[in-house]
């Protein structure tokens, strides 16, 4: 007898034809003949859901660590700045989870990988990154020695020797420290602007200055005279404090500000009183030193007497100097350069009155080249 007619029902009362959900469904068939006899058989039908979810993660964040918090090499990034993740799932429900965020939000300098992850129900995973990275923008430490004041030991200045300060950095590492004007340099007279640079392995730099004071003759004239002042107070001989006030009122009197047209020039021809001032003050000082009575050092006169014809000679300098500036006369000039070096001599051989001299004569000369003599 032949099948009459074939019937399938779905579990889920849909058309054969539909399309089957994820999961499982039973399709009952049934078969009739003609004579109403029926027989049923169950059918099942499977459908898998391979299909990963769709994520979408933040785009990548930058930041860059607080340049008012000096110390950290690090930085808090909030979620706000993070951003979310979303997925979405061909099916019903996906969940997402993220790792690789520090405990506290708390960065470190560098590039940190942050990963999400999306499951759906039937444990389909898909997985994306977010980086963010952390700049150190914090620029290092470094504080400056104190500004040096110091006496000019030659016509170019002084020999001036300081320490680079040691910089520190939030991130640690090496910091180089630079100066505009090496340590041991001869510093010319007058005040110079030194910059110390410091910089730190991601290029931060971070500046301070100080300043380098080269006195003058004048003011060296007046350092001699205070520390002669001073060790009046502990002279108890009478000779020798007799021989020292003698010295004192003679550079007090070479200090006369009619005298000084500036540190390190002298007003008019009528200003040569400056050199007898401190011919007289060597020449104490001189007979001090020969006093085998006396209990003041020999190093402390021979540094006074030198300093102040170091004063003098500068003070020819200087004359000779603006001579050749104001292009003055060839022949006095020379005789200038002359008595200067005349005057080296007799420094070298220990004549410190005589070289004082020769400075007067190369100053006066100095001024005859440009009319002043």
């Amino acid at each position: 007898i032949a099948v009459a007619s074939l019937v399938g029902i779905r579990s889920d009362n849909k058309l054969l034809t539909e399309p089957y959900p994820v999961g499982v469904t039973t399709i009952i068939w049934t078969a009739s003949d003609a004579a109403g006899n029926a027989s049923s058989t169950p059918q099942t039908v499977t459908v898998n859901d391979t299909q990963p979810p769709v994520l979408t993660v933040p785009a990548a964040v930058t930041v860059n660590t607080d340049a008012t918090n000096l110390t950290a090499c690090n930085l808090f990034v909030s979620d706000s700045i993070l951003g979310a993740a979303t997925a979405n799932d061909n099916c019903v429900s996906v969940t997402v989870i993220r790792s690789g965020v520090p405990a506290g939000n708390i960065f470190p300098v560098g590039t940190t990988t942050i990963i999400y992850t999306a499951k759906d129900l039937a444990g389909n995973i898909t997985t994306a990154t977010q980086l963010v990275t952390v700049l150190d923008k914090t620029p290092p430490i470094i504080s400056c020695p104190a500004n040096i004041t110091t006496e000019f030991t030659g016509q170019a200045g002084a020999i001036v020797n300081f320490a680079l300060p040691t910089a520190t950095d939030n991130c640690g590492g090496q910091v180089t420290v630079t100066s505009s004007k090496a340590s041991g340099s001869v510093f010319p007279l007058g005040v110079t602007t030194v910059l110390l640079t410091a910089k730190d392995a991601a290029g931060n730099t971070a500046n301070c200055s100080f300043t380098v004071t080269v006195t003058g003759p004048r003011i060296v004239k007046q350092n001699v005279l205070n520390e002669m002042i001073a060790l009046r107070v502990t002279v108890i001989d009478q000779q020798d404090r007799k021989k020292l006030d003698d010295a004192i009122d003679s550079v007090t009197a070479s200090l006369t500000a009619a005298l000084w047209l500036d540190a390190q020039r002298l007003t008019s021809k009528d200003s040569e009183t400056v050199f007898q001032k401190e011919k007289d003050a060597v020449n104490q000082l001189g007979n001090l030193l020969k006093d085998k009575k006396s209990v003041i050092a020999d190093a402390l006169l021979q540094g006074f007497m030198a300093r102040l014809t170091r004063d003098d000679r500068q003070l020819a300098f200087v004359a000779i100097s603006d001579a050749l500036t104001a292009h003055g006369n060839a022949a006095d000039i020379a005789k200038a350069n002359d008595e200067l070096a005349k005057g080296d001599a007799e420094v070298a051989a220990g004549r410190h009155e005589n070289a004082i001299e020769r400075y007067r004569q190369a100053w006066k000369a100095a001024l005859k080249a440009v009319g002043k003599g």
